[in-house]
């Protein structure tokens, strides 16, 4: 039996923010990456649902 496994992640840019797509588009991770220090700091795991109310966009400085 073969199992073959693909992983498949999105990002793209939302002001200050990283957002990743996962799960299929289902959920969403916002995170704010500090290159300089290589660290990356999750501020929020939102359904797709909860991304689409956009409450997370002042944090990140969306226009």
């Amino acid at each position: 039996m073969s199992n073959r496994l693909q992983t498949y992640v999105k990002a793209s840019k939302a002001g200050l923010c990283a957002v990743f797509d996962v799960q299929g588009g289902s959920f969403r991770i916002i995170t704010i990456i500090d290159y300089e220090l290589q660290v990356v700091s999750v501020r929020y795991v939102l359904t797709h649902q909860q991304y689409d109310k956009g409450r997370w966009k002042n944090e990140c400085e969306c226009d």
